[in-house]
């Protein structure tokens, strides 16, 4: 089990200029290094990182926090070397059930999951606004 409390509680203090700018600058940045990135502006609080055709990782729009699977991490954390501000959570599978938090941090910051939870379970529950 992966406990991200520690990696959400980072990430909504290193919001600061992420929801304005730095989510957009940081997209850019993946879709330069042959990510594809979707994300519908005021209908979705997620985008969806893909490489190769798949699925590989989600990005929160409210907080500088991905979910990365493994494979593909080494490359956002490169790219991520030089905001520093970016917290990557790198998982074998985005629809593993092997992460866990702090309810009372999850509800802070306004995610609804069920414990234990997927990253995927995250994006689909979360995702719509």
């Amino acid at each position: 089990m992966i406990d991200i409390t520690q990696s959400i509680a980072t990430a909504r203090t290193d919001a600061g200029s992420w929801a304005n700018n730095l989510f957009f600058a940081f997209i850019e940045e993946l879709e330069k290094n042959n990510y594809n990135i979707s994300y519908w502006e005021g209908e979705e609080r997620w985008a969806t990182i893909s490489a190769n055709e798949l699925v590989v990782g989600y990005m929160w729009c409210r907080y500088p926090l991905v979910f990365i699977v493994q494979q593909y991490s080494n490359g956002v954390i490169e790219l991520n070397g030089n905001r520093g501000s970016v917290v990557v959570v790198a998982i074998d599978e985005l629809n593993s059930k092997v992460l866990s938090a702090d309810m009372d941090v999850l509800k802070e910051v306004d995610l609804s999951v069920d414990m234990p939870f997927s990253a995927e379970d995250v994006w689909f529950n979360n995702n719509s606004i």
